[in-house]
């Protein structure tokens, strides 16, 4: 996809190294020699400088136009909402140069929704949203009269790949009311749908080398199986042994003491895993899943 310039959190991103090390390369673009520095990366945006571990980062300062918001102005509610989003989506620990960058939801709470407006349209890129949450979602555009229209149903475990355009907001609502607001990046990316208070389910990869921490802040996470088959639970000890604790049907769920530095394994019925659960300090809920594409 290619990079289109000064729209709504748009980038051009250029990486090399700084200066190398001495008799060194220097990086994917840079000299040989001088002391050792790490890699640069830099987008061509527009406005402010950030220095994160060696990365020198142009993160964007869009104006009204370019954010989907008929107002203006750096003292404008939304415009300083979504300018900061725009800051944590780049610096955030899961983004990264390569893969899917996640889209981080802006909460209903702290946006004025009725102000929001898509803009233009000639910057293409697509979102997959994907329904880790314990109810059925519906995913609506905001067009360009602020007006929400519907594209999408999702139940559980249930992802759709969206073709969109990067100054269009879009927002994921469940019968309890809007869930949350996500914006676009200018490359594919994906959008992660949870209710508050429910955990992130991590891909079965993500078990490779866990194990149990001190056993210091308890908590309690209750584990409910949206799949249609039957799920087990293992706790993983502080060796890495997978301990098992329970069996769950379709449909059951159980109410599990443990610790924050505790994680949680859960695989099928043929012992395949299908998902990892890290628990919070706060009491939450972790929805057993199955990815499943929409289309």
């Amino acid at each position: 996809m290619s990079d289109q310039a000064n729209e709504f959190h748009t980038f051009n991103q250029n990486v090399y190294g700084g200066v190398g090390g001495q008799g060194g390369e220097g990086g994917l673009q840079g000299g040989s020699g001088g002391p050792g520095e790490g890699p640069t990366m830099s987008y061509d945006v527009k406005a402010e400088h950030f220095i994160v571990n060696n990365m020198y980062i142009q993160v964007v300062q869009p104006d009204s136009a370019q954010m989907g918001h008929p107002t203006s102005g750096p003292d404008d509610h939304n415009y300083r909402i979504i300018r900061d989003h725009l800051r944590d989506v780049m610096l955030a620990q899961e983004y990264t140069p390569l893969g899917l960058a996640e889209l981080l939801p802006i909460l209903p709470d702290n946006l004025n929704v009725a102000d929001l407006r898509s803009t233009r349209d000639d910057a293409s890129t697509y979102v997959t949203f994907m329904n880790h949450s314990s109810m059925e979602v519906t995913l609506c555009w905001i067009n360009y009269d602020g007006n929400p229209i519907k594209y999408w149903t999702i139940g559980t475990g249930e992802e759709v790949k969206q073709q969109t355009f990067i100054s269009h907001p879009w927002i994921a609502y469940c019968s309890t009311g809007i869930i949350a607001i996500f914006f676009p990046l200018s490359r594919h990316s994906k959008a992660i749908i949870r209710l508050p208070g429910e955990l992130r389910q991590f891909p079965p990869e993500t078990e490779e080398n866990l194990h149990s921490g001190e056993s210091i802040i308890s908590t309690f996470v209750t584990f409910v199986n949206k799949t249609h088959q039957t799920v087990t639970g293992d706790w993983i000890d502080r060796e890495g042994n997978p301990i098992n604790y329970w069996t769950l049907q379709a449909g059951e769920e159980i109410r599990q003491p443990t610790y924050v530095s505790h994680p949680w394994v859960i695989r099928d019925s043929n012992s395949r895993t299908i998902g990892v659960f890290l628990p919070r300090r706060t009491e939450s809920k972790a929805v057993i899943h199955l990815r499943r594409s929409k289309v």
